[in-house]
């Protein structure tokens, strides 16, 4: 969300820290979200990025300057400059960061999965990147456009005279329009199609799994002015400034936060899990959401919609969750952990599920934890214990890189035997503080 002071506001899944909004950053006028990164353009021209990085669509290019509008696909990004022109980055394994040449008197740019849109000044539509569900085929006729959206597989385009018309996939409805004459806004999501219609009025359409189609009475009650399609939800924009949403809830991504509360947190956590524990000033721990597992601790299948807190868990600097499973490093260098044990990752030697906080002995001296679960002592040396049934944490690393405070794994993956990538950030010694491996 983007308020009028500039200021930047993400919720839902952070699982590659895509709602991690920077702390220095400010005078933002556009925001864009991608699959697992965020984007946003400052008032200067400039465009920000973080979040996930697997094909470097949050290393924003030096070209991207003097920037207009921005759009994140999945994996890719687009920017369009004041002189028309467009600048692409991230993923291009289909072609989709691959701008034609000679692309110009661009006006307006979106990126889906794996394909890009642009809308020329003249009022055509051009497409470029993956074409297998046919979301490059823009209708030869199509002209008079005003706006554009691309879903995950699929183009949409609002003509000047308030009509829709879509290309590709169309499976599930999504290219099945309203026909209506009165469109002011379109969005595109995975699997369904957004739209707002003169007087407020929000249409919905496509696949309705999580419900993203049924318009809830108190949206429909609401004078929307701008819409937004996620995967499978939805995000309105009332006129008097509230944000609606509904459809698909797993990371919380409909659950609108209080910006005053939401600001209360040191750090948002990285969400793995139906259960959010975030990071409060004190070091104590809170958590919400659903768990059938003791996420939130000593109580199973509990569910709660607004933070409650972790009893007996406090100095605690970092946390992370592993599926069903919580661990909080503490001040002091030890481990806690607690909710789910199928694999034995608590390390008590059972497969027992634990609501009770417990420390895990063999880890001392920690100085870092990430989901994996792994974790960094003291003198550089790394360990695992995903599958930890004999109760003891397997070395991984056995500390000869001196210096090292964090370590990660990447591809989405909850295994270390799967690990593609391991990152290791150093000390202020190396002005770097990466090595990769």
């Amino acid at each position: 969300m983007l308020y009028d002071d500039g200021a930047v506001l993400s919720f839902g899944n952070n699982e590659d820290g895509q709602c991690d909004v920077p702390r220095q950053l400010s005078g933002v006028k556009g925001i864009s979200a991608g699959g697992f990164h965020s984007l946003a353009l400052r008032e200067d021209g400039t465009v920000a990025a973080w979040g996930g990085n697997i094909f470097r669509q949050s290393e924003v290019p030096a070209i991207a300057v003097s920037v207009t509008s921005i759009a994140a696909g999945h994996w890719h990004n687009l920017a369009l400059r004041e002189d028309g022109t467009v600048v692409a980055w991230g993923r291009d394994s289909w072609g989709a960061a691959t701008v034609p040449e000679g692309l110009e008197g661009v006006v307006a740019i979106d990126a889906g999965y794996e394909h890009s849109l642009a809308l020329l000044k003249s009022g055509t539509v051009v497409a470029w990147g993956s074409n297998d569900k046919g979301q490059c085929d823009v209708p030869e006729d199509l002209g008079d456009v005003v706006a554009i959206s691309a879903g995950a597989w699929q183009g949409f385009a609002l003509r000047r005279n308030g009509e829709l018309v879509a290309w590709g996939e169309g499976e599930n409805g999504q290219t099945s329009l309203p026909e209506r004459h009165d469109i002011v806004a379109v969005s595109g999501g995975y699997w369904h199609g957004l739209a707002l219609a003169e007087g407020g009025q929000v249409l919905a359409w496509g696949d309705d799994e999580f419900r993203q189609n049924d318009v809830p009475s108190w949206v429909a009650g609401a004078e929307a002015r701008a819409v937004a399609a996620g995967g499978e939800h939805n995000v309105v924009l009332t006129n008097d400034g509230r944000v609606l949403a509904w459809g698909r809830n797993d990371h919380w991504q409909t659950s609108v936060p209080d910006r005053s509360a939401a600001h209360s947190f040191v750090e948002e956590p990285r969400r793995q899990s139906d259960a959010e524990p975030p990071r409060l000033p004190a070091g104590s721990v809170w958590g919400w959401g659903s768990t059938d597992d003791g996420l939130l601790a000593f109580v199973p299948k509990l569910s709660s919609a607004v933070p409650v807190r972790v009893p007996g868990v406090d100095h605690v600097s970092r946390v992370v969750t592993l599926q069903n499973t919580v661990f909080a490093l503490r001040f002091d260098g030890t481990v806690l952990g607690w909710g789910g044990n199928d694999k034995g990752q608590l390390c008590d030697g059972t497969r027992t599920d634990r609501y009770a906080p417990t420390r895990i002995p063999s880890l001392r001296g920690i100085t870092a934890i990430t989901r994996g679960p792994m974790a960094v002592s003291e003198n550089g040396a790394v360990w695992s214990w995903e599958d930890a049934v004999d109760g003891e944490p397997k070395l991984v690393h056995p500390g000869l890189l001196g210096g090292v405070v964090r370590v990660e794994h990447d591809d989405h993956t909850d295994s270390p035997r799967r690990v593609r990538r391991a990152f290791y950030w150093c000390q202020p010694a190396f002005p770097t503080g990466s090595l990769r491996a």
